[in-house]
């Protein structure tokens, strides 16, 4: 009888840390606890009859223009950026979006002026983006503490499914040897 019992532990304990695992691994419904949340630097400025957002996406700048009452992005506009140290002609990459990687940035405030010119007429302004000293970078903000989470949950539930096994194996060798099991006084 205790045979079975030694059996059946040893089956349950390595079924139930098996299905823990590969639950894990393969997603098992819950969220998964999310790293730092990552915000590009931007700035918003009304140019004319235009709206502008400028992102910085390290080594990017992207201006997203549209139109101030409507929201429709502005297409074909010759954009052109400048800092105290240089300046750019941004691309069209999409309706309304313009991308650079010709403007370099530093930590802190980075004034940049902007001449747009779309539809005919030429507007100017002028933006600040701030870029913060310890922001970190999109690609690898979350990367490893997903990692590193993954690995530890993971191999703890494989440490729990040996050492549920060890005893196991423990209680069938104490019982067919016919050592009985260790009960309090």
């Amino acid at each position: 009888m205790r045979r079975r019992q030694g059996l059946a532990l040893i089956l349950t304990a390595t079924i139930s840390g098996l299905c823990a695992t590969v639950a894990h691994a393969h997603g098992d419904g819950h969220a998964e606890v999310a790293g730092p949340d990552v915000v590009t630097p931007r700035a918003e400025a009304r140019v004319g009859p235009f709206e502008l957002v400028v992102v910085f996406a390290d080594p990017a700048v992207a201006v997203f223009v549209h139109r101030f009452g409507t929201a429709v992005p502005v297409k074909g506009a010759k954009i052109e950026a400048s800092t105290e140290l240089q300046s750019a002609t941004l691309a069209e990459t999409d309706a309304g979006l313009y991308v650079t990687k010709e403007l370099l940035l530093a930590h802190g405030n980075n004034p940049i002026d902007i001449k747009l010119t779309a539809d005919g007429v030429t507007s100017t302004g002028s933006v600040t983006l701030v870029v913060p000293m310890d922001a970190p970078t999109p690609a690898n903000a979350a990367g490893a503490s997903g990692i590193i989470g993954t690995v530890a949950l993971v191999g703890g539930s494989v440490a729990a499914t040996l050492a549920l096994t060890a005893m196991g194996l423990t209680f069938m060798r104490r019982s067919a040897r016919g050592v009985e099991p260790l009960t309090d006084p």
